[in-house]
């Protein structure tokens, strides 16, 4: 007899005559799904940006440590920070990291005779991401700080 049925009673519950089984979503499953999505979203969207500046930062400080390497070398050699030129003709060409870099710090060099001061300092969007930490600075002792709120601890 069940072989027989035709495809309008091929829904029915068996024991409940006339119900039938519901397909799909409701309105308000849909709503509450979509509901806790948008918490999820609005909770992770911060923690990205932060992790974000954080890996930014990261690389703009290991950018500027290639750079102190760099010149500790060129003092090896010369006794002196005197006549280091960046510009990539005579002295220390900059490192590649440089060009990584640029789209979120700029990277300064200040030399002395026995002295020199690397900097990072960022722009663009990283100026948001990062705002606690500000410019980043190293010198010649390996002196690190930070411009920002959060200090060399948070920082570096």
């Amino acid at each position: 007899m069940s072989e027989g049925r035709s495809d309008k009673h091929a829904n029915r519950r068996s024991g409940c005559p006339g119900k039938l089984i519901a397909k799909g979503f409701s309105l308000m499953e849909l709503l509450v799904a979509m509901a806790i999505v948008a918490i999820l979203a609005a909770l992770a969207t911060p923690v990205y940006t932060r992790h974000i500046g954080r890996t930014h930062r990261v690389a703009a400080e290991s950018c500027m440590a290639e750079y102190a390497n760099l010149l500790e070398r060129w003092r090896a050699s010369h006794l002196s920070y005197d006549g280091v030129s960046t510009s990539g003709g005579s002295g220390v060409s900059p490192p590649e990291c440089r060009q990584r870099v640029a789209a979120n710090y700029v990277i300064g060099l200040v030399v002395s005779a026995g002295t020199f001061v690397v900097s990072a300092t960022p722009v663009n969007a990283q100026i948001r991401r990062d705002a606690s930490c500000g410019v980043l600075t190293l010198d010649q002792r390996g002196t690190r700080t930070a411009a920002g709120a959060v200090g060399v601890a948070g920082c570096w």
